[in-house]
């Protein structure tokens, strides 16, 4: 008899349990079960996929405006390589200037940046850099060479004439540039007491690029596309003759429409990939677009004593 009433204590329990569980249910929440219509449940969960789907797409329709971004399609047979994606359109407004408005405030401490390459292969958009910061800063440039390098091309040698006239604490920025034997690339020493180093010209390149432009990633698309003409300067260092001759063709394919790599004017993109096919000692005969752009940037100011290293 005792057993009888706590199970029957027991089952008013469940009961209760379930009905309040049951009573948590939103209309939405009904799980379907037997006695349910199953194409009805089916229906209600197909309305609230549908649903939230529409409101993902018009969160998308909010931001791609709010960032005046456009919605690129393709197909699944379609594909998008760092070659094809720099090349931009004949309308390009991405330019980002050599220069800021505004200058960068470096302190009252000499700003020292100390850089070692390989006189066989001179970084020779650094030297272009040097003169466009030369403008926005007051700079001491020196260059010595060092015990591992046999022979020394004059030209190098007195690529800075010792600093001229000036002494180091009358100006903000010191740029020495060691010429010695290095494997993998010129490296740059931000600072020598913390033996801080950035190794490779394009990495070094953009480094001083944010230096005499502090707003230089304002621009994101501009400094997007920079950075991916960056990217192919240092595939076609260290690439073989196909990869070369296919950054050739995406070269010579963009300057068929355009004066400049990025935006309507001088960058760092033209800069860096001048400085890297100067540099090639087996290509000698490029395509038509690439001469003359090669021939456009010789005759701009910026590239005067870069041209005299070569």
């Amino acid at each position: 008899m005792g057993n009888t009433l706590d199970f029957c204590k027991d089952k008013k329990e469940v009961e209760k349990k379930e009905e309040k569980e049951s009573n948590l249910l939103t209309k939405n929440d009904e799980i379907p079960n037997a006695e349910s219509d199953p194409l009805a449940a089916l229906e209600r969960k197909q309305n609230e996929i549908f649903s939230r789907l529409q409101c993902l797409r018009d969160t998308v329709k909010q931001l791609s405006t709010k960032y005046t971004m456009s919605t690129v399609v393709t197909s699944s047979k379609t594909a998008v390589t760092s070659s094809k994606s720099v090349q931009g359109t004949s309308s390009d407004q991405s330019s980002v200037p050599l220069l800021s408005q505004q200058k960068l405030n470096l302190g009252d401490v000499i700003h020292d940046l100390v850089v070692s390459a390989d006189p066989d292969s001179p970084p020779l958009s650094l030297l272009v850099l040097y003169k466009v910061a030369s403008e926005m800063f007051k700079v001491f440039a020196t260059s010595y060479v060092h015990s591992s390098v046999v022979v020394m091309p004059q030209n190098l040698r007195e690529v800075f004439q010792n600093g001229g006239c000036t002494k180091r604490d009358e100006n903000e920025v010191a740029f020495t540039l060691l010429w010695k034997k290095v494997q993998n690339g010129p490296t740059l020493m931000v600072n020598p007491h913390k033996q801080t180093v950035i190794e490779g010209e394009s990495n070094i390149a953009r480094y001083i690029q944010r230096l005499i432009n502090p707003d230089f990633d304002k621009c994101v698309v501009g400094a997007t596309r920079i950075d991916e003409w960056l990217d192919l300067a240092e595939q076609y260092v260290r690439g073989n003759k196909k990869e070369n001759a296919a950054v050739l063709k995406s070269l010579n394919s963009k300057l068929g429409s355009a004066e400049w790599l990025v935006g309507n004017t001088l960058s760092l993109a033209d800069i860096v990939m001048w400085s890297v096919i100067n540099q090639s000692k087996g290509q000698k005969d490029f395509p038509s677009n690439v001469k003359n752009w090669l021939q456009r940037c010789d005759r701009n100011p910026y590239f005067d004593l870069a041209n005299g290293a070569l």
